[in-house]
């Protein structure tokens, strides 16, 4: 009999237990195993779908929307990136905030979108929607797997993830940037804060 279980889910991992019970005056017996109904029912066939869809969400080039509202196309513009420094450069302070905050909210969205929909008994499935909202960012399917270098969306993805630890590394990162103004060196600190 557990030979024939071993078969039939090849779960190499899972240590296979089997409890005889007496569940009739026939002495029949029976298999308790929690851990392989454990494993099969923590298989949801979701778990793609919504791993495509952070993907997706963190690929929604708002820097390009933004420059194509305004009639200018940001990656022929000044550093040719579509994130949230360059579009502060060409459009003004008010795009490049609109473009920031919409990054942070699209990073946010993945690991959200993974909680509500996976729920919290799949954690290494919210860290994924998390890191595929940020790589959606960086390798845009929409804008030929170009993208931005994926900062705001990575925070984005961090306060969906520790919302403590992301307050911190940005709060660490927005006082290097108001002391030095240079903002690849506040975000690299930041990166390196988390």
């Amino acid at each position: 009999l557990e030979n024939r279980i071993r078969e039939a889910f090849p779960f190499r991992s899972v240590p296979l237990k089997i409890q005889i019970r007496k569940s009739s005056p026939a002495d029949e017996r029976t298999i308790d195993e929690p851990r392989i109904s454990k494993v099969l029912l923590s298989m949801n066939p979701l778990i793609p779908l919504v791993l495509f869809g952070s993907y997706l969400l963190g690929s929604i080039p708002f820097g390009v929307l933004a420059g194509k509202i305004a009639g200018v196309d940001v990656r022929s513009v000044g550093s040719g990136n579509v994130g949230t420094t360059n579009v502060w450069r060409a459009l003004g302070p008010v795009a490049g905030l609109s473009v920031f905050a919409l990054d942070v909210l699209k990073g946010v969205a993945g690991p959200m979108l993974g909680f509500f929909v996976l729920g919290k008994e799949h954690p290494w499935g919210i860290a994924l929607c998390a890191l595929l909202a940020v790589l959606g960012h960086i390798f845009s399917v929409f804008l030929k797997f170009k993208g931005g270098k994926g900062i705001a969306t990575g925070l984005g993805a961090m306060l969906g993830l520790w919302w403590c630890f992301a307050m911190g590394a940005g709060g660490g990162g927005l006082v290097v940037f108001l002391l030095s103004r240079m903002v690849s060196l506040a975000s690299i600190l930041a990166c390196i804060f988390l």
